[in-house]
């Protein structure tokens, strides 16, 4: 029997992204016997991405499907993936549209499911950070072992089994489409807590994230922590009580935000021991008061929406020796 896979993509008002996105998909090298079908929903008003879908759709090998999700939102984006997807594929991986999946992606992603017995991979992300990046930019560090069992993940790297998507003839497992964002983290904390599914973490998925100007900023970093944390604490409040919610803030309060006030104020003098070791104190602790920040805001039940400018990123062109280089190889 064929394995049959879809890739979901979503995107809004980024075509240069999409397009790079669509690019890589195109020349996976997939295992004998994987047929993989590309589903791209248009998260906007109008069906603006349409021309560039239907531009790759003409090059690639695999067949690419186009959806347009007129309801704003990403949960209904990755919802309108979810419903194209029941009950046709043995696998559906999703990516975010500003990702240059590795071309042996889809390939690492069924093996490590195989290796691990796992319903769900997470895989790895790679940030390729722009030339003349910000002072202030220092990539993330890694925060899984290579086999690590979890009880969430993340969509722009993630490989699921077809049948979560319908659980039975009474259920089916949905993103929250109330969530502006931290929906994919909702869905497969349900996925595994409610339903069982093992989900393990592989280093050798690979996807590249290259970073637009704009991204590689403190201002960027700060919203970004402050978006994370309020979604965190969201998710706390709603999936286990508010007293634990409240119980990680006030530790937060107490503990974390006057050592990264005193750190921050003292961060001027590190830099007698380097320039990066001065970027590195002040990029971390003032990414722990944005988050402070965050976590008060989500504890309230405000979380925010970090997409609210997707379209703001505009064409992304990386210099091309600072891109992943992707290379053809057997499709099926």
């Amino acid at each position: 029997m064929p394995t049959r896979v879809a890739i979901g993509v979503c995107t809004a008002h980024r075509p240069d992204m999409l397009g790079r996105c669509l690019t890589a998909l195109a020349v996976q090298a997939v295992p004998p016997g994987c047929h993989v079908t590309v589903i791209v929903v248009d998260n906007q008003l109008e069906p603006g991405n349409r021309v560039a879908v239907e531009a790759h759709a003409g090059a690639c090998l695999f067949p690419i499907r186009y959806l347009h999700e007129p309801r704003l939102g990403i949960p209904y984006a990755r919802n309108a993936v979810l419903d194209a997807c029941e009950g046709c594929f043995d696998w559906v991986a999703f990516t975010d549209d500003d990702r240059v999946p590795a071309p042996d992606w889809i390939a690492a992603l069924l093996a490590a499911a195989e290796r691990y017995g796992a319903d769900v991979v997470y895989g790895r992300r790679e940030w390729l950070p722009p030339e003349g990046a910000s002072f202030w930019h220092i990539p993330p560090t890694k925060g899984f072992a290579e086999g690590q069992r979890l009880q969430h993940a993340g969509t722009h790297n993630v490989l699921m089994a077809g049948a979560l998507i319908a659980l039975n003839d009474n259920e089916t497992l949905r993103f929250d489409e109330r969530l502006t964002h931290g929906e994919d983290t909702d869905f497969f904390y349900r996925a595994a807590t409610r339903h069982g599914a093992r989900i393990v973490y592989s280093d050798a998925p690979v996807v590249y994230e290259c970073v637009p100007t704009h991204r590689a900023t403190l201002r960027y970093h700060l919203r970004q922590q402050f978006y994370l944390a309020a979604s965190r604490s969201d998710f706390q409040r709603r999936h286990k009580g508010l007293a634990t919610a409240l119980t990680k803030l006030a530790g937060r309060l107490a503990f974390q935000v006057p050592l990264a006030a005193v750190r921050l104020a003292t961060a001027p003098l590190e830099w007698l021991f380097g320039t990066p070791r001065f970027r590195r104190t002040v990029v971390r602790n003032a990414g722990k008061l944005a988050a402070a920040a965050g976590a008060l805001s989500g504890t309230a039940g405000y979380i925010g929406n970090p997409y609210r400018d997707t379209g703001a990123d505009g064409p992304l062109a990386p210099p091309p020796h600072r891109a992943p280089t992707l290379k053809s190889g057997p499709r099926s």
